[in-house]
C-alpha cells in the first residue's frame, strides 16, 4: 500500500508523514511539498499509482 501526501508546507508534510508512519507501519509514504516535485510525481502516477492521496486543497502554487 502507498500513500502520497501533497502539502506545500514542509513542516506539515513531515507531520503527516510521521503520523501515518506511526499509524500504518510498513506502508510506503511519499511526500511532495514543491511544485516541481508535484509535477514529477504526477508524471509517474500512471506507472506507480498510490492507493491514497492526501491533498492540500490550498496549495500556494496550484492552478485549481
Amino acid at each position: 500500500m502507498q500513500i502520497l501526501i501533497v502539502e506545500d508546507d514542509h513542516i506539515e508534510a513531515e507531520y503527516l508523514r510521521a503520523t501515518f508512519s506511526k499509524e500504518f507501519p510498513g506502508v510506503e509514504i511519499r511526500t511532495v511539498h514543491s511544485e516541481s516535485a508535484f509535477r514529477k510525481a504526477l508524471s509517474g502516477l500512471a506507472e506507480n499509482p498510490p492507493n491514497v492521496v492526501v491533498l492540500d486543497m490550498l496549495l500556494r502554487w496550484s492552478d485549481f
